[in-house]
């Protein structure tokens, strides 16, 4: 889909960044591996500090020295060695400053990835939404297991005629996952008891919705998704939440929309495009059915005073 050209907020996608550097080691788009630790290119070379990037991987970035300041949603959050952090996808984030000696590494996880490490692991992909982390300071030896994890996979990526490396990548992305989910504290527990059905059916239509909120707003097409009917989606959600699923699709939407206001430069037509409304006016018509107020009432009152 073409975008507006005066979109400030540049989509941020695996071949992006790998037009500007070469990978340390990736299996095909499926998962890809960076690090700076012995070459000259900053942070800032692949997200300039003057863009807003709109995530569309997983990402986990660390810094190994130095110091580098950053935005997640509208967060200013400064990391340091040994420090970490998680930026979902559909995330907006920025760079603000790097120090000139910061090295550091991240791994970006494909959206068929992190889907396919979920369901390897048994999680909802819930436990990963946008602005859920804040930046973590790992311990000498949390931060050397993430360290020995990312320089394995690297390694093992290098090896292409590597039997069933298909099996390897997909092993090594649970593997990282399970740290992760160690090292926020991240509670994978769903209260002890069996899930039924329609719980299932609520928390997979709860996945999806972060997958495609920006693209679908049908409930249709999240019904297809999980086979079941249009009908029988909402009657779950509204048990489950007290929301039918228009509701929810509605809140997530303008929800995401409200994350892009905090960004002061971001035009309405802007955040319009990015999430895929055919015109800005219907882009405000559907934002004031859901609040109310008209996007830019809804920005005067909430964020021109900040």
């Amino acid at each position: 889909m073409k975008r507006n050209p005066t979109n400030r907020y540049i989509e941020d996608t695996m071949a992006r960044i790998g037009n500007i550097v070469r990978y340390t080691a990736q299996y095909n788009d499926y998962v890809v591996l960076y690090d700076n630790l012995y070459n000259r290119t900053r942070l800032s070379d692949i997200y300039a500090p003057d863009k807003t990037y709109l995530m569309g991987d997983f990402t986990c970035l660390w810094i190994h020295q130095g110091q580098a300041v950053i935005t997640i949603n509208g967060k200013n959050q400064t990391m340091n060695r040994k420090s970490i952090v998680i930026i979902p996808m559909q995330a907006a984030f920025k760079v603000q400053h790097v120090a000139p000696d910061t090295r550091f590494s991240f791994i970006r996880y494909s959206e068929t990835a992190i889907i396919q490490s979920i369901k390897d692991l048994g999680l909802y992909m819930n436990r990963f939404l946008p602005g859920q982390f804040d930046v973590n300071d790992l311990s000498g030896d949390t931060f050397k297991e993430i360290a020995n994890l990312y320089d394995d996979f690297r390694q093992g990526l290098d090896h292409k005629e590597l039997k069933y490396l298909n099996i390897y990548a997909r092993s090594f992305c649970d593997l990282i996952l399970v740290f992760l989910l160690n090292t926020f504290s991240i509670d994978t527990k769903i209260k002890g008891k069996a899930i039924s059905r329609q719980e299932n059916v609520y928390r997979q239509f709860i996945d999806l919705l972060n997958i495609y909120a920006t693209r679908e707003r049908e409930v249709q097409f999240y019904a297809d998704q999980l086979g079941i009917s249009p009908k029988y989606l909402s009657t779950v959600t509204q048990t489950y939440s007290g929301k039918n699923a228009s509701e929810w699709i509605a809140d997530y939407v303008v929800g995401l929309a409200i994350e892009m206001m905090r960004e002061k430069r971001c035009k309405i037509q802007d955040i319009s495009a990015n999430l895929n409304f055919p015109t800005q006016s219907f882009f405000g018509r559907y934002f004031k059915r859901t609040t109310g107020m008209s996007p830019k009432q809804y920005t005067s009152k909430y964020f021109d005073k900040d």
